[in-house]
């Protein structure tokens, strides 16, 4: 019963482990793939406010040949925050045609 026990909470802890292996990140999708990058290396926090994390994504999507905003100067992108995962998901708008 205990050799049980001990498999369920390692099993229970990988889990955990698992589901937690990006917090504090930025995941940008770029380009239709996801990239994972650390708040800390950016200076952003889970609290920093969209035009922050923006203004600190800007160069990375540019680089990328994108751009974070449309020709009319509007954010091309949205932003979500997983507050459970801790990360804040960057993404392309779909555009309605």
């Amino acid at each position: 019963m205990t050799d049980e026990i001990n498999d369920i909470s390692q099993a229970v802890s990988g889990i955990e482990t698992e589901k937690n292996e990006h917090a504090n990140e930025v995941c940008l999708t770029i380009d239709q793939r996801d990239v994972n990058i650390p708040l800390a290396s950016l200076e952003l926090t889970m609290e920093s406010s969209q035009e922050e994390v923006f203004s600190a994504l800007e160069s990375i999507v540019t680089e990328e040949g994108g751009s974070l905003y449309d020709e009319y100067g509007n954010p091309a992108y949205a932003m979500r925050r997983a507050n459970n995962t801790r990360i804040l998901h960057v993404y392309p708008k779909t555009i309605a045609g």
